[in-house]
């Protein structure tokens, strides 16, 4: 995400999630409405013209989540596709029907800091913000300049 690795970026599971939050969000776009928000162009689509695969996973990080998309025959950042298409994470699968592309995501956010959900549970548990910070930022250690 941040162009090279960040080692005490890395994510941390919540148990402090409210349900809704846990459930698979489904977002549904028409081949038109998903190349307009991308600005790309139809001739980059082969499915524009009624052929070929519209949007493919090309990679993943290492905690799952989609790092690299091929949509018609342009590579985007997972990053840049959640921003654009207003996904909840970049931890989604992406299946086509017909003109219709659906995205499947879990989670919220973008899976290398503090949860803000988690955060307050744990304050509320009476931990305090240095031992917050030491849960979701491993490694690293607080300095007083």
């Amino acid at each position: 995400m941040w162009g090279h690795e960040v080692p005490y970026l890395k994510s941390v599971r919540c148990t402090f999630d409210p349900p809704d939050r846990q459930e698979p969000v489904v977002t549904r776009l028409s081949l038109q409405d998903l190349i307009s928000r991308l600005g790309i162009s139809e001739q980059s689509v082969p499915a524009a013209a009624g052929s070929g695969k519209v949007v493919e996973i090309q990679e993943h990080t290492e905690s799952g989540r989609v790092k690299s998309v091929k949509v018609g025959s342009q590579i985007c950042q997972g990053v840049d596709l959640r921003k654009e298409l207003g996904l909840r994470s970049t931890d989604f699968m992406v299946t086509s029907s017909g003109k219709e592309i659906v995205f499947t995501t879990k989670g919220y956010g973008h899976a290398v800091g503090m949860c803000q959900y988690g955060a307050d549970g744990l304050a509320k548990r009476g931990a305090k913000y240095n031992q917050i910070l030491a849960h979701y930022y491993k490694g690293t250690k607080l300095e007083k300049r």
